[in-house]
């Protein structure tokens, strides 16, 4: 009873974390292959597949230890989530059609989550999907300013086609702040040096600012605040906090 199933081709960690770093690199750069023709068009379909694949391992392996590594809170947010698609779909009387095409698009990401619901990844594994993340943010850069430039030479000076690889200004902008709220939580925790943490920092805002996503002005400073507050020390929390908030 104690012995674990394992899915196909996923029975190391090696397959594991094989399995994740090419998964990281479909969500992120594939359409944006597919559309400067790099890429054929059945190319994103991949996420699906991987999304499949997920889905039966993280309910095999999920069935036998009960997700034992997520915490409550998790699955609150993952019920509320649920909520707001059920309740918006009934307040907005969709059909059936578009409420399953939305499902599909809107839930196939969730099995992808819940991988490290059933699967301890090492230290050395996560640092190295953190790696490879940073390397995706920091191409944004270059993306972003280019199509700035091609952008203002065509239509004027609006920053809604600067998208990087993710395809939308405002999930650019939200996924930059993400990692940016990561580097500076490693680097308050010593995992990596604050000259390296302010470098990849600035990398990732100038692109939210390349495409003058509005919600950057909020979104940044309370993301820096949060982790300055839950990344501080006990006894020193307040103080970092404040001067998060004044810098």
């Amino acid at each position: 009873g104690s012995a674990s199933w394992q899915a196909p081709g996923l029975d190391d960690g090696t397959a594991m974390q094989a399995f994740v770093i090419s998964l990281l690199g479909i969500v992120t750069i594939f359409r944006y292959l597919k559309k400067i023709g790099y890429l054929p068009d059945a190319a994103t379909f991949l996420l699906e597949v991987y999304a499949m694949l997920a889905l039966v391992y993280v309910v095999a392996i999920g069935v036998q230890n009960g997700c034992r590594f997520v915490r409550p809170a998790y699955w609150l947010l993952f019920g509320a989530a649920l909520i707001v698609i059920f309740c918006g779909a009934l307040a907005n009387h969709v059909d059936p059609g578009p409420v399953v095409s939305g499902l599909r698009y809107y839930l196939r990401s969730i099995p992808l989550f819940l991988l490290p619901a059933v699967y301890a990844f090492s230290e050395t594994q996560v640092r190295r999907q953190l790696q490879f993340m940073a390397i995706i943010a920091v191409l944004q850069l270059p993306i972003a300013a280019s199509q700035r430039l091609e952008n203002f030479r065509a239509r004027g000076s609006t920053g809604d086609t600067t998208q990087g690889t993710l395809l939308n200004s405002a999930i650019l902008s939200i996924f930059l702040i993400g990692v940016a709220s990561i580097v500076l939580g490693l680097a308050m925790r010593g995992v990596i040096k604050v000259r390296t943490a302010l470098v990849l920092f600035v990398i990732c805002v100038i692109p939210t600012t390349l495409n003058e996503t509005k919600a950057t002005l909020f979104l940044l400073p309370v993301t820096v605040m949060v982790t300055f507050l839950v990344g501080a020390k006990p006894g020193a929390r307040l103080r970092t906090t404040v001067i998060a908030a004044t810098s």
